[in-house]
């Protein structure tokens, strides 16, 4: 009998979706602070320089690469308000993609990147 309620214990983890933004690197710290409102609890920044030029002159093309780990429920209520508030506003142009993970080695790594490490098993 005790086996059956260590079994009303578990839940089905919920999946997990990689989100790689391009943004200017002036928007970094806005976009920073408006995924952690999302239960992001990792975040990676690339920086690196874009390519584009415009009629020879000189444009800033530092860009920024967030990669960022999201529950899936909360994929389109964030990309909605990425496209609604931030990709708006001066220097907001960007591209958001968002990627399944299809596996992670071992519980404390998923519970790490889902932000649930803090919850009771």
């Amino acid at each position: 009998m005790s086996s059956k309620k260590g079994f009303s214990k578990l839940k089905a983890p919920k999946k997990l979706k990689l989100l790689i933004t391009i943004i200017d690197r002036r928007k970094v710290d806005f976009f920073i602070s408006a995924l952690e409102g999302y239960d992001i609890n990792v975040q990676l920044i690339l920086y690196g320089h874009g390519t584009y030029i415009l009629n020879k002159e000189s444009v800033s093309n530092d860009k920024a690469i967030l990669l960022a780990t999201i529950n899936e429920d909360r994929v389109n209520e964030l990309l909605a308000n990425m496209e609604d508030r931030y990709f708006k506003t001066k220097y907001g142009k960007g591209i958001a993609v968002v990627l399944p993970l299809s596996s992670l080695a071992g519980v404390l790594t998923y519970r790490l990147l889902s932000n649930t490490i803090n919850e009771e098993s």
